[in-house]
Formats: structure tokens, C-alpha cells, sequence
């Protein structure tokens, strides 16, 4: 809540990156993540994919009497959900990955994910989308924790040597080769 440095209230958004039709929409709102929207999507699809308990051995008593048994905990399905609960772990799992870059502060981490937010809706903050869509990908290289590294890159494969000139972006050990430009050779 705003009133609170640290913590942040999330608004959804479907696959269309427009506000979700459930979502909330007050001047509380802060942030926006992916939340799911069948309705955008026209069904069960617009939703967001997410492994839990499997309904089906879960909720026995919607299953014929022969059939009815104890609820099971111990067998997962695959379901697409929408919701504010889907967009929440979004924003959470961005703090985590913000967290385990180093930044220890709440309030810094909550700040962060505004600064680099992808604004929508109204220019600046707006109670649909609060200050923005969160963005992982531009707050990291914001705060200068996604280094980009320039220079060749040789491969050795099925082609004995390929050279591709390109950038590097290495965020956290992994690295990803973008805007690639360059010839292939064989040796």
C-alpha cells in the first residue's frame, strides 16, 4: 500500500497488456502484472498457467457416489487461473529476483520496479495501471545489473567455427545474445 514504503498493491492485466476487467481500479493501485483475462482472450486460455493440486482428485464430491472417495493432495494438474492472486506472485517473484541481486530494502525494491515500469494507459500514474506494468528485463539493466558485453563470439559445433558479433547481456550468471549480426563461416 502506499502508505506503507515496501509493499505494493497490484492491479492485473490480461494478454493484451490491457487491464484485466476484475482488476481493481482506485488511486491505491501501484503496479500492474500479468493477471489473466478470459474474457479478452475468449476463454479458459486468456488465463495464466499455473501447476497446483489437481481438482479433479481434490473435489471428489462433484464425482457420481461410485466414484467418491477421500480428497488427494498428492497429485497436480495443470489449470489456467485468472485473478489478482495471479498477478501478486508476478510482483513478488520480480522483488525475490531484485532481492537476490543484492538489493535488501523493501522500499528500494519497491522503488525500482516503479522507475522502470512500461507505462500504460494515461500518461504517468493512473488508478488502472498505477505508475506501470512491471518490467523486469528494463529495471535490471536500469540498475545496471544487466551488463552488456560487446566484442565476437566464437562456437565451435557442427560447423567447426561460427562467428557472430553481437551483445551480451549477462544478468545473474546467465547470458543472452541479442541483436546478432554477423556471417557464418565454415573452417
Amino acid at each position: 500500500a502506499s502508505s506503507l514504503a515496501g509493499t505494493v498493491t497490484v492491479g492485473a492485466v490480461g494478454r493484451s497488456l490491457e487491464v484485466s476487467y476484475y482488476s481493481t481500479t482506485s488511486p491505491a493501485v501501484e503496479l500492474a502484472a500479468p493477471g489473466g483475462d478470459f474474457r479478452q482472450a475468449g476463454g479458459g486460455s486468456g488465463g495464466i498457467l499455473q501447476q497446483t493440486l489437481d481438482l479433479d482428485m481434490i473435489e471428489t464430491y462433484n464425482l457420481p457416489p461410485s466414484q467418491f472417495g477421500p480428497p488427494r493432495a498428492d497429485s497436480f494438474a495443470y489449470y489456467y487461473f485468472q485473478g489478482t492472486s495471479m498477478a501478486t506472485p508476478h510482483v513478488s517473484g520480480f522483488a525475490a529476483l531484485l532481492l537476490q541481486q543484492g538489493i535488501t530494502s523493501p522500499a528500494a525494491i519497491e522503488a525500482a520496479m516503479k522507475q522502470w515500469a512500461t507505462d500504460k494507459g494515461t500518461t504517468g500514474r493512473d488508478d488502472q495501471y498505477g505508475t506501470g506494468l512491471i518490467n523486469p528485463r528494463a529495471t535490471l539493466r536500469g540498475l545496471g545489473l544487466g551488463s552488456a558485453l560487446s566484442g565476437n563470439l566464437t562456437v565451435v559445433g557442427r560447423l567447426e567455427q561460427c562467428k557472430v558479433t553481437g551483445i551480451v547481456y549477462n544478468t545473474g550468471g546467465l547470458c543472452r545474445l541479442v541483436n546478432v549480426t554477423g556471417r557464418m563461416e565454415n573452417s
